[in-house]
């Protein structure tokens, strides 16, 4: 009996010792280790956190690059600069500083903040200021003349400087032409405005009596002069109005400009400027021909296919190539180059969609087509200018500078759908 209990007491003994050891083993190599490593994993993310003052937003946001000389990313706010962004290049968020900062920008003083964008695999940080939501054109107005039919039955045919898209970007509720008493009343297709309608139409457009109307017709290179005084300003009902579907027609249902009836008897290919000084010249804009040449030519390597065609033109030292489907249109490619130091200044695809379509191409030796491709210094003391690679359908063409500085020009003409 004294052995059993003896030998019952060793056995507690050694247990409660292998215990005390597991014990203490897990206290001092799992627990306490666990708490270290992830206390200093917090206070690692957090001392980075708050050198950059940064979080990351829920979802991105993208910017468009305002300023008009580019817009300098760096390796860290206020860090060292790696290159430029330049205007209207849409960037996208990855991360939002607190870091306030200010910049001198000519007689400005700009406030803002730092943010991280994204630049290929890597973060690179841009001062906020001169970033916006959208995107950036020229402050030049550029309007087209058409014809527009008076009359329903089509006799009366005048040339309509249309100013819609310039109004209806101005105005506001308490600024429109007509009243809500006179929407009811409205029976023609053609109003001409009186004089206090004028006046709002004049105002709200930022046009003067004074100024003057410079058309640059583009197939016969040359410029019609004109005031605007001279002419009345009309309310033209739009082609797109459905006159069973309403009672009555309301004001956006109009397309308001200057009628200038047979005066203008130019073509309808046409740029317009109002104001006091003309910012065309003439013999520096010409319709693009384009030349066949071996698809091996075209700048940018592409795996081998019989299927492409391969066409470039020459402008100064400026050397465009365009490569298109042989079978199709589909798109166009093109790239631009600086003879002088053999780098691409342009490279853009145009495609058919919904909304726009391909214009046809010039090419030598071929019957020329009306609608083409133009390029040249059409404005003074501007750079180069591209057009006539896509026709709309609806919506207005622009007019794309190779001067990447340059902010494009976004021709108001009111082509609704």
């Amino acid at each position: 009996m004294k052995v059993t209990l003896r030998l019952i007491l060793i056995i507690i003994f050694i247990n409660l010792n292998n215990c005390k050891e597991r014990t203490n083993s897990t206290k001092t190599e799992s627990p306490e280790m666990q708490v270290e490593i992830k206390k200093e994993k917090i206070v690692s993310k957090d001392s980075i956190n708050e050198s950059k003052n940064t979080h990351i937003p829920n979802y991105y946001e993208y910017y468009f690059v305002s300023a008009k000389s580019g817009l300098n990313y760096r390796k860290s706010p206020k860090g060292e600069i790696l290159g430029k962004f330049p205007l209207n290049s849409r960037l996208k968020v990855l991360e939002k500083t607190e870091i306030v900062d200010q910049i001198k920008d000519g007689k400005q003083t700009l406030k803002g903040k730092w943010l991280g964008i994204e630049k290929e695999k890597d973060t690179v940080y841009v001062f906020d200021a001169f970033l916006s939501h959208n995107f950036t054109y020229s402050d030049l107005n550029i309007y087209r003349v058409k014809p527009f039919n008076r009359e329903k039955n089509g006799q009366s045919t005048t040339a309509f400087l249309n100013l819609s898209d310039s109004y209806n970007i101005n105005k506001s509720k308490n600024n429109q032409i007509f009243e809500d008493e006179d929407r009811k009343g409205i029976l023609k297709d053609t109003i001409i405005l009186n004089a206090q309608q004028r006046k709002q139409l004049l105002k709200t457009t930022n046009l003067l009596e004074s100024d003057e109307i410079f058309i640059y017709e583009l197939h016969t290179d040359s410029i019609h002069t004109y005031k605007v005084k001279d002419f009345q300003s009309i309310a033209c009902l739009n082609i797109y109005f459905n006159e069973y579907s309403q009672n009555f027609k309301s004001e956006s249902d109009f397309e308001f400009g200057l009628d200038l009836g047979q005066k203008y008897k130019g073509g309808y290919e046409n740029f317009v400027y109002i104001g006091k000084e003309n910012p065309f010249q003439t013999g520096k804009f010409k319709p693009i021909f384009w030349k066949k040449v071996e698809n091996n030519e075209f700048p940018i390597k592409k795996k081998k296919s019989n299927k492409r065609e391969t066409l470039s033109y020459s402008y100064n030292d400026l050397n465009f190539y365009l490569q298109k489907s042989s079978e199709s249109y589909g798109s166009y490619h093109l790239a631009i180059i600086n003879e002088s130091n053999d780098s691409i200044i342009h490279e853009k695809y145009y495609h058919d969609s919904e909304g726009t379509y391909l214009r046809p191409l010039n090419i030598e030796n071929k019957e020329p087509f009306d609608d083409c491709q133009w390029a040249g210094e059409l404005f003074k003391n501007r750079p180069i200018i591209i057009y006539g690679f896509l026709g709309y359908s609806f919506g207005c063409q622009g007019i794309s500078f190779l001067n990447k500085d340059e902010p494009p020009i976004q021709i108001l003409c009111d082509n609704r759908h």
